[in-house]
């Protein structure tokens, strides 16, 4: 979930090179995982060691707990 996030934060810096600080919100966050045409995060299952899929419904709520965890620390 990290890793999405700072794909996101790269291309607004790429897009906004002037800027030394940038905001955005989770809805800009869940727009760019909506706009990704080949997205794909796997889990794995602890009791079975297979990997999952993961939908995007998921991954969304995935990195808002993520970020909700970060922000109260």
């Amino acid at each position: 979930m990290d890793y999405i996030i700072t794909m996101y934060e790269a291309k607004l810096k790429e897009l906004n090179p002037s800027l030394g600080h940038i905001q955005y919100d989770i809805s800009d966050l869940n727009a760019y995982i909506d706009s990704l045409a080949d997205l794909t995060a796997m889990i794995c299952d602890s009791k079975t060691f297979q990997y999952q899929g993961v939908s995007r419904p998921k991954i969304k709520a995935g990195i808002l707990a993520n970020l909700t965890r970060k922000a109260g620390k």
